[in-house]
């Protein structure tokens, strides 16, 4: 993956019966064994999370920028700018025309698959959906660094909802998968005007760059955030293992002996569909029952931003159908916290031995965050 790419959040999930049948329940073991650290002068008199488990603290990062938006863009001649919201991050009226539209959201959860999103852009053109083989023969342009499937399609646009009638329309996009959330980029309108508009379109996306916040003095090793939405900090163990930036992540770690497993964390703008979705988007992945809200009410709670935050876990088939990764005997830790108007999540999935033997690391992953 490219180094200079989104940060963001995703997700969550929740401790299944199947957890608390194996006598786990929902207490946290504590471990007694403790790490001398080197800077440390003496004992101190309350040994925190952070320091039982040998983790290693970043020096503060500088104060990001005044913007909550991480990306960076060129409006391209002739076209004029709209007001975001939080589905369109991005949001371009392409030629000056209000009959068009162009915009970049980004979602978290995998929707079924890019295919799945395709077919359903041809859709709402009243199109027939595409075979396996025809989607496979899509091309691809860069986008954020990344190779992303475009389309055009031509049709009857009926919209979202299916209660539109706008034949001789055009619609051209670019959707980016990645992990459990997807990058769209999409330009709609009359055939015509979007015909006229096709080349600012491409010259919009080749501009879409990820905003570059500062990154502090310091140790290679140390983990330092680049959220530039809540300048988020963090202390991680000593053995993981810091991963490049990936698109919708704040940072990534892995750990394990195959670097199978692994811990990140993501932030969204508003609350990304709801507590109950987003848990029963990851219950999806795992292949577990969905949860109800009383079962979502008694979860454990971990703190996070001096907050409240559901711990879940999940045992399973994991599978992520935007990329197709799978783990036959998988397991997932999740946390998701709100602060500020953002969600915050944070996931560990990997083989099940070696999630079991990170839950305490995590948690006190989890609690470290601060801003």
């Amino acid at each position: 993956m490219n180094s200079s790419l989104v940060r963001a959040v995703l997700a969550l999930s929740m401790l299944p019966a199947l957890i608390l049948s194996c006598g786990q329940g929902n207490s946290v073991q504590v471990i007694e064994e403790t790490r001398q650290l080197d800077r440390a002068p003496a004992p101190p008199t309350a040994v925190s999370s952070a320091e039982r488990f040998g983790m290693r603290t970043p020096a503060a990062p500088a104060v990001a920028g005044s913007s909550a938006l991480p990306f960076e863009w060129s409006v391209p001649e002739g076209w004029t700018e709209a007001p975001s919201s939080q589905m369109r991050l991005v949001n371009l009226v392409p030629g000056g025309d209000s009959r068009a539209e162009c915009y970049l959201t980004v979602l978290p959860g995998s929707g079924g698959g890019v295919e799945a999103n395709v077919n359903r852009w041809r859709n709402q053109m009243s199109l027939e959906p595409l075979s396996a083989e025809e989607f496979a023969a899509l091309p691809k342009k860069p986008l954020l660094g990344e190779e992303a499937v475009y389309v055009e399609f031509d049709g009857v646009y009926k919209g979202m909802s299916g209660d539109q009638n706008q034949p001789d329309f055009k619609m051209v996009g670019l959707i980016l998968g990645v992990r459990d959330s997807g990058v769209f980029v999409k330009m709609l309108g009359p055939k015509d005007l979007i015909d006229k508009e096709l080349g600012r379109f491409h010259e919009f996306c080749e501009s879409l760059k990820i905003k570059q916040a500062g990154t502090p003095a310091g140790s290679a090793s140390e983990a330092h955030n680049h959220s530039e939405e809540l300048a988020l900090q963090w202390t991680a163990p000593e053995d993981w293992t810091k991963s490049p930036d990936r698109p919708m992540r704040a940072v990534t770690f892995t750990m394990g002996a195959d670097g199978e497993t692994e811990c990140y964390v993501s932030v969204f703008p508003g609350d990304t569909g709801g507590l109950e979705a987003n848990i029963n988007r990851w219950a999806g992945q795992m292949g577990a029952a969905t949860l109800d809200e009383a079962a979502i009410a008694s979860l454990p709670k971990v703190s996070v931003l001096g907050e409240p935050a559901p711990l879940v876990e999940f045992s399973g088939h994991f599978t992520d159908t935007m990329n197709g990764t799978e783990i036959a005997d998988g397991h997932l830790l999740g946390v998701v916290a709100t602060h500020g108007g953002q969600s915050i999540f944070i996931k560990l999935v990997g083989p099940a031995a070696e999630v079991a033997a990170q839950k305490e690391k995590f948690i006190a992953f989890c609690e470290s965050l601060r801003h």
